[in-house]
């Protein structure tokens, strides 16, 4: 078995459009990078994308609360 990565750089030039199911993979895939002690790096965002994840940045550690159920 191989060495996992120390960084990974992800080339977004490409990317023009991102609906929530992609917002939502970015950040899972910041949450695992994270967890894997891995430095991720995102490069070539596009100026909507940019702004969308300033003003919802992924955070490193996501809390989800659990479902109360009755």
């Amino acid at each position: 078995m191989g060495t996992r990565p120390r960084r990974f750089h992800l080339d977004l030039t490409g990317l023009t459009f991102c609906d929530h199911t992609g917002l939502h993979a970015l950040h899972q895939l910041t949450h695992q990078a994270h967890t894997a002690h891995i430095h991720l790096r995102l490069t070539g965002i596009h100026p909507r994308l940019k702004r969308t994840l300033t003003q919802h940045p992924p955070t490193p550690h996501p809390r989800t609360p659990p479902i109360q159920r009755s």
